[in-house]
C-alpha cells in the first residue's frame, strides 16, 4: 500500500500545481470558462494516465516483482483512487477556499448558468469527488490490463 499511497500524494500535488497554472494563466475566470473546460479536461486526462500508468507500472515492477495479474493492478489502482479522492477533495478545497475563492464560483455560474441557487464550494468539490471516482474506476480497470505481465513458464 506504499505504493498506492505514494502515488495518491504525488496526484495530489500535481493536481494542486496543475490547478495553481490555471489560475496564473487566467483560466479560471467567468469569461475564459470555456476555454477553461476544455484545457481542464485535456490536462487531466494526461495527468492521471500518466499517474495511473505510474501506479500499476510501479506496483507490478517493485511490490510484485515484475508479475502482476489484472486483478492485482486494478486493487492497486483502485486503493490509490480510494486514498486519493480524500486527500485531493482536501487540496481543492484549500484551492477553492484560499488560492482562488472566485473561482468556485465562477465554475458554478458557467457549469448551471445561474439558474440553481447551490454553494458554489460545495458543488466545485461534489464535481471534482464524482470525476475522481469514477475516471479512478475506468482508469483502474484501462491500467491494469495496460500493465498485467504473467508468469514466465
Amino acid at each position: 500500500m506504499r505504493t498506492e499511497t505514494k502515488w495518491a500524494i504525488i496526484a495530489s500535488i500535481v493536481l494542486f500545481i496543475w490547478l495553481y497554472i490555471e489560475k496564473i494563466l487566467g483560466l479560471q475566470t467567468p469569461d475564459k470558462m470555456s476555454v477553461w473546460a476544455v484545457v481542464d479536461i485535456l490536462a487531466s486526462l494526461l495527468i492521471f494516465i500518466v499517474v495511473y500508468f505510474m501506479v500499476t507500472r510501479e506496483k507490478r515492477e517493485h511490490d510484485l516483482r515484475g508479475v502482476m495479474s489484472w486483478n492485482q493492478g486494478f486493487w492497486a489502482a483502485a486503493i490509490m483512487t480510494l486514498i486519493f479522492i480524500p486527500i485531493s477533495t482536501l487540496v481543492v478545497y484549500i484551492f477553492a477556499t484560499a488560492v482562488n475563492p472566485d473561482f468556485a464560483s465562477a465554475l458554478l455560474d458557467f457549469a448551471k448558468q445561474g439558474s440553481i441557487d447551490l454553494d458554489p464550494i460545495d458543488y466545485f468539490l461534489s464535481s471534482h469527488l464524482i470525476s475522481a471516482i469514477i475516471g479512478g474506476l475506468v482508469f483502474s480497470a484501462l491500467f491494469a490490463f495496460i500493465n498485467k505481465r504473467e508468469a514466465v513458464a
